[in-house]
């Protein structure tokens, strides 16, 4: 998935306006799936958007999403800094982070065991952060998929350790990363489907 952060006073004003949600109790520590179009209405993308701070947001997906959102930052006098993290296939395999899903009835213990304490609930598209492997990391609990007990973990590339924390809990088998493992919770949770973006009409 791509990564793009935005920082600046017109963050929130930059997503309300490309956005079809509302941003009433949005900020630090909140993420919500957020659905991008274009300046007629019609779907661009959706991905999910982080809340960092209060001015600075990540939003993460296939690249569509952020891309505009990144192209309107950029050309809509938006005061917002961009800084892209895309997807590995596009980069070189170099991320700022890189980011677990781990996924199950034991993902909370699996989590807790790899931070070495016990960890605060977390709500649905909130977030906390802790440390794995010395490194901090920010933890969103979405419960994508039907099956419970969801957490999606970022990591700096540094915390060569964290992956073998994560995978030493117990049950713990890998997923495919680009196969139908991942792409399969859309279906199964009734998440939006990725049009083709309509980047190409309008006369805008």
């Amino acid at each position: 998935m791509t990564d793009i952060y935005f920082e600046g006073p017109d963050v929130p004003r930059l997503f309300s306006d490309i956005g079809v949600n509302t941003f009433r109790n949005f900020g630090r520590n909140r993420a919500k799936q957020f659905v991008a179009c274009n300046h007629d209405g019609y779907v661009i993308g959706d991905g999910i958007l982080f809340g960092l701070e209060e001015d600075k947001f990540n939003l993460v997906g296939r690249p569509s999403a952020p891309n505009w959102a990144a192209f309107v930052a950029e050309t809509g006098g938006y005061d917002v800094t961009v800084t892209r993290d895309v997807r590995s296939l596009d980069n070189n395999n170099t991320r700022l982070t890189f980011r677990y899903q781990v996924q199950g009835p034991a993902a909370m213990d699996i989590i807790e065991k790899a931070h070495g304490g016990s960890l605060p609930e977390v709500k649905p598209f909130r977030m906390h952060e802790f440390a794995i492997a010395g490194a901090r990391s920010g933890d969103c609990a979405t419960q994508c998929p039907a099956s419970p007990g969801s957490s999606c973990t970022d990591l700096p590339p540094t915390a060569r350790g964290a992956g073998r924390a994560v995978r030493g809990g117990r049950g713990v088998r890998a997923g495919a990363g680009r196969g139908s493992a991942y792409s399969s919770t859309a279906t199964e949770s009734g998440w939006i489907a990725s049009p083709t973006p309509a980047i190409y009409s309008g006369e805008r």
